[in-house]
């Protein structure tokens, strides 16, 4: 909402969005009806509970590849079981120290239909990063600049290799004779050569 994006269930709309800027927005209430009834229930628990696992899985575009963060092991391993039995090409990613990302804050776990390995920042070729360092932004419009910043070069180094670490996770699950340089340097060079700020900006032409 901040960059004027409007949510649309229109599927022309929406078609032209992911063809034309390979970006494509589908905001959940407009298509899992269902889910919308349950929003105070999960408000009021202030816990996590199955309808957390069941947005992805109700995703209408139902995509081949995903990559998908959980905040513990045992929402990883939860994870990684109900994907094992869809077919689908899928990534599952948590860090040790509680961030349902790649956070660079600590080792973090990545778990596929091959594979299960633990990294290092230092594996990916970036640096460790503070928790201090990755502050989101008190507000949304707050956190709309810091990600403006990122696509536009101007964010601090932390931000950045976060950015890449986790695009470069996604790169992975798309293409699996990648090596962690390849797709790390990939994900940099989206950034870096203004090609991320490009698809960013047509998005928001086209869904405004």
């Amino acid at each position: 909402a901040q960059h004027g994006v409007k949510f649309t269930d229109d599927e022309s709309l929406l078609r032209r969005s992911i063809e034309e800027s390979g970006v494509c927005y589908m905001h959940a209430p407009l298509f899992a009806y269902g889910m919308k009834n349950v929003g105070p229930v999960r408000k009021a628990l202030g816990i996590p509970t199955c309808f957390n696992i069941l947005g992805p899985l109700l995703n209408p575009c139902r995509p081949k590849n995903s990559l998908h963060g959980t905040a513990t092991q045992g929402q990883l391993r939860l994870y990684t079981s109900i994907h094992q039995k869809t077919g689908d090409n899928f990534g599952v990613v948590t860090s040790f120290d509680g961030y349902d990302e790649i956070s660079l804050t600590s080792e973090f776990k990545v778990v596929t239909r091959l594979y299960e390995r633990v990294y290092t920042p230092v594996e990916m070729g970036l640096k460790y990063a503070a928790p201090e360092d990755l502050y989101g932004g008190g507000t949304p419009g707050e956190a709309a600049a810091i990600f403006d910043s990122v696509l536009q070069g101007t964010a601090t180094e932390a931000q950045r290799n976060v950015v890449i670490a986790n695009a470069a996770c996604g790169i992975s699950i798309m293409d699996k004779n990648l090596s962690v340089a390849d797709t790390v340097f990939m994900a940099r060079e989206s950034l870096e050569s203004g090609r991320a700020l490009e698809c960013f900006r047509k998005f928001v032409s086209i869904n405004s």
